[in-house]
């Protein structure tokens, strides 16, 4: 079973909304068991199991219908039944190294010649050499070249030899997206359809250029003797982040030399209380945050009178609550 293409057409189509729902995703489930030619072998016992295993779902009535609208078309030939999903190709572009059908058409079997080795096409201007070329003729001017794929094998059917392509051409540029594959199929290739590709990632020497000029950036000088007065702190207090922050203070209407004057308050008060150089150093961007710390009065506390640990014992009188000349014998309270 393969990932095939829902558009948003699909579900405002004024014949298919007519059908019953589960006919309208039976329909859909015929796309991802179908190769890349559309076609299907008739099998409604089969399609049930693969699509509907735990639903009661008519399957034979379902295809009756799509049949009748013309959606699919159903043939047998040397005793295959085959079901043709009939506009297959206009709406899926599978991948090109999808494997071939192996059912045949209504004609019969489809047959591939053996292909002509093709050169692969030179960049636009230089030949092989890598020289530039000559512009080319009008006699040579709207042919398009068909190239194999790796294996030497053709990626489209060949008309010539079995009718039209019901695969719409891969080419070499502007082709169409093809349909990814699933993991459990023919073709695990996996194909990014999303996210960057290798190319649109910038290289080493613009990631460089992009360092450079981040280090390179510029701060005004008022900024900078805030930052040199700031407090250090061990671990992350990003400078651009507290840029961004006084920016928008000074922006607010905040004068440049208030805040000088709060980052050196908050810097003898982190010195006074042994907090410098130390991870309770406030970060720099909430320092310059909304908050407004720097207005703060950051007043170290007042120093404790210095006095020894053990004082004021000789000023104890021990005497107190003793009886004088108290006969031995006799307690003494």
């Amino acid at each position: 079973m393969r990932a095939r293409n829902i558009k948003p057409g699909f579900w405002k189509n004024e014949d298919l909304v007519d059908l019953a729902f589960e006919h309208r995703l039976l329909f859909i489930g015929l796309w991802m068991l179908a190769d890349r030619e559309g076609r299907l072998e008739d099998r409604p016992k089969r399609i049930k199991m693969e699509l509907f295993p735990c639903d009661n779902v008519n399957v034979e009535a379902g295809l009756q219908e799509l049949c009748a609208l013309g959606l699919l078309e159903r043939y047998e030939y040397e005793g295959v039944k085959v079901i043709l999903i009939t506009k297959f190709a206009e709406h899926q572009s599978p991948h090109h190294s999808e494997k071939r059908s192996e059912l045949p058409g209504k004609a019969g079997y489809d047959t591939v010649g053996n292909p002509k080795k093709a050169a692969r096409e030179p960049v636009k201007g230089k030949g092989a050499t890598g020289k530039p070329t000559a512009a080319p003729t009008d006699d040579h001017r709207g042919q398009d070249k068909e190239l194999p794929n790796d294996n030497g094998k053709p990626t489209v059917d060949l008309p010539e030899t079995y009718g039209e392509s019901t695969v719409d051409p891969q080419s070499h540029n502007g082709r169409n997206r093809p349909d990814s594959l699933n993991p459990d199929s023919l073709n695990p290739e996996p194909i990014n359809t999303h996210g960057t590709s290798a190319s649109d990632a910038p290289n080493r020497d613009e990631s460089l250029a992009g360092d450079d000029a981040e280090k390179k950036q510029a701060y005004p000088q008022e900024f900078e003797l805030a930052w040199g007065k700031y407090p250090k702190r061990p671990g992350s207090n990003p400078k651009r982040q507290a840029f961004k922050a006084w920016k928008a203070r000074t922006k607010d209407g905040h004068d440049p030399a208030v805040i000088l004057a709060g980052v050196i308050r908050y810097a003898r008060f982190c010195q006074s209380t042994g907090k410098a150089n130390t991870e309770y150093v406030m970060q720099a961007q909430r320092f310059f945050g909304p908050s407004c710390e720097f207005e703060n009065e950051w007043s170290p506390p007042e120093p404790f009178p210095e006095r020894p640990r053990h004082s004021g014992f000789g000023e104890i009188d021990y005497s107190k609550g003793l009886k004088q000349e108290v006969p031995d014998g006799v307690a003494n309270f």
